[in-house]
């Protein structure tokens, strides 16, 4: 993901953080109205109402959230011209704080909610591949030597949004 056009976005609920990663664009359910945000986005702190949530980012190498464009050369060149990814949440009540990060000299966007749940189905597959991704890709990694803490970190954050949001999924399927 080119980071010049991402911010972190980090989403906590009552199980802990379930998502902490890299987008391009948010868009929240503010108490007032949908509120977008961007790379650069000026501070804000708003409420947020019951809503739908949407993250939207560059396909990277995984495909979806943990995707690094340092590793990129690790396994080989990427299209540029990959599409982005897109992952719907359902949130519950909560609040956003937007600021700078100095560190990264880019925003970051910290969400607070009680629950979180995919949107629909099409979501939670979305993210269940992503996971298969990120796995087959630490197993490669492995493979010749070269997989780090961070590897396999990324997989544990899905695992994390995996099982607070799809929840709901994992009982439909049942």
């Amino acid at each position: 993901m080119n980071k010049a056009h991402a911010f972190k976005v980090s989403i906590v609920t009552t199980e802990g953080q379930v998502f902490d990663d890299d987008v391009m664009s948010l868009i929240v359910p503010g108490t007032l109205g949908y509120l977008g945000l961007q790379t650069d986005h000026a501070p804000i702190m708003t409420s947020l109402k019951p809503g739908k949530l949407t993250m939207t980012g560059a396909k990277g190498l995984e495909g979806g959230p943990t995707a690094s464009p340092e590793k990129k050369q690790d396994v080989g060149p990427i299209a540029e011209e990959e599409p982005p990814w897109r992952i719907n949440l359902l949130i519950g009540e909560g609040f956003l704080e937007n600021s700078w990060d100095p560190e990264r000299s880019t925003n970051r966007c910290r969400i607070v909610t009680r629950g979180v749940e995919f949107a629909d189905m099409q979501d939670y597959e979305q993210v269940k591949a992503f996971r298969e991704s990120a796995e087959n890709r630490l197993r490669q990694l492995t493979a010749v030597g070269k997989q780090s803490d961070g590897d396999r970190e990324a997989v544990e954050r899905i695992d994390r949004l995996i099982k607070a949001a799809g929840k709901k999924m994992i009982e439909e399927l049942k």
